[in-house]
């Protein structure tokens, strides 16, 4: 999928066609966030909906006063208890550096991002989802042929004063 070309049509900055998604009178919304992170996502599911494949791209704007040299990505499932694998990461295009831990994935920003100034995070992403009544808290899971796949993206993390916010979700 990174390399498939599938977002080309869009333009980033472009927020109009998340306009059909808001109630009525909330597209000015979208005008007022102009720095806010914007998710680009291919999912696909297998046949008998236990394999979760995915391809990401983020686009991502320094709002903080300083550079920064990394940004951290949220992996979700793997708080969970969910293995997921993360391959092709991407910044701008071009491969680039990266380092996880449970839960989190660092992508270095060589040269670090500035003030203002964006980066485009890709990435491909798979798992296999638990079944069963407590599988994964009943977040992420096929039970009763119910499939959920809440806080199955890679997400930015909150970047607070003290910097990245990895404390557990409430």
């Amino acid at each position: 999928l990174a390399s498939s070309g599938i977002f080309k049509s869009y333009s980033w900055p472009d927020r109009s066609p998340f306009a059909s998604g808001l109630a009525s009178g909330e597209a000015a919304t979208l005008e007022e966030l102009p720095g806010a992170t914007v998710y680009r996502t291919d999912l696909t599911l297998s046949d008998d909906t236990l394999r979760v494949e995915g391809h990401e791209e983020i686009f991502y704007t320094n709002q903080e006063t300083a550079p920064l040299s990394e940004v951290c990505i949220r992996l979700y499932p793997e708080l969970l208890g969910i293995p997921m694998a993360v391959s092709g990461v991407r910044l701008n295009g071009a491969e680039v550096a990266h380092s996880s831990e449970p839960g989190v994935l660092w992508v270095r920003l060589d040269p670090p991002l500035e003030p203002g100034t964006t980066a485009v995070v890709g990435m491909d992403f798979s798992l296999t989802v638990p079944t069963g009544e407590t599988a994964g808290y009943g977040l992420l899971r096929l039970s009763d042929d119910i499939l959920s796949l809440s806080h199955v993206l890679p997400l930015v993390a909150v970047f607070i004063e003290e910097g990245w916010a990895l404390g557990p979700p409430a």
